[in-house]
């Protein structure tokens, strides 16, 4: 029980401290690999890099991160019990969202949709794109939400060569989906996007 009480303490000081400099943890552990290394895609690595990593990423911190702390996270992500490896981005992920008073998903996507974001999935694996880092790039807010259309072209620049191309029918499926905000009168459904969770999804998919 001590543990999980540290590990989750840690993690909203580590949250915090994450925003304030805004660190792109995802893009850093990606990092750790040489350039198409299985971990890379699969989101697990070697413990002790991991802690290494986590060093590096938080050597700013204070208090500064313990040994024991880096043992306890590292513990709470591994593969299975005793295992060498851990989920780093699990790790990045659950990091991430600690703490943040973020909108989550209104609806479930539909079987359909479930089985494109898997394709997508499988695209970005392939071609060495960082969906989350492209999408917030547009202009995705750090609670998650973005306007639509930046959401959109965001989409269209992530997913150059991804065939079949997303009709306008699963774009507006996606909007509808991962909507919020507003009502958008002009074309309908919301104004904003759920992007975090879009990205999520893709990522669970």
């Amino acid at each position: 029980g001590r543990d999980v009480m540290l590990v989750e303490e840690l993690k909203r000081r580590m949250h915090e401290y994450a925003i304030q400099r805004a660190l792109n943890m995802s893009h850093h552990f990606q990092g750790a690999f040489k350039s198409g290394q299985v971990g890379q895609t699969t989101g697990q690595m070697n413990k002790e890099k991991f802690k290494m990593s986590l060093g590096v990423l938080f050597q700013g911190m204070t208090p500064v991160m313990t040994e024991e702390d880096l043992d306890a996270i590292a513990k709470h992500y591994e593969d299975y019990p005793g295992s060498l490896d851990v989920h780093w981005r699990k790790f990045a992920i659950e990091l991430r969202e600690a703490g943040l008073p973020s909108e989550r998903r209104a609806r479930e996507p539909s079987s359909n949709l479930r089985s494109v974001l898997f394709s997508i999935k499988v695209f970005c694996d392939q071609n060495g794109v960082d969906l989350e880092q492209t999408v917030q790039g547009y202009g995705g807010k750090t609670n998650g939400v973005m306007a639509k259309a930046a959401f959109n072209r965001s989409l269209a620049t992530a997913l150059v060569g991804f065939s079949p191309p997303l009709s306008d029918t699963l774009l507006l499926e996606i909007n509808n989906t991962y909507s919020t905000g507003q009502r958008d009168n002009t074309t309908g459904g919301h104004v904003d996007v759920l992007w975090r969770q879009f990205v999520d999804d893709v990522d669970h998919a």
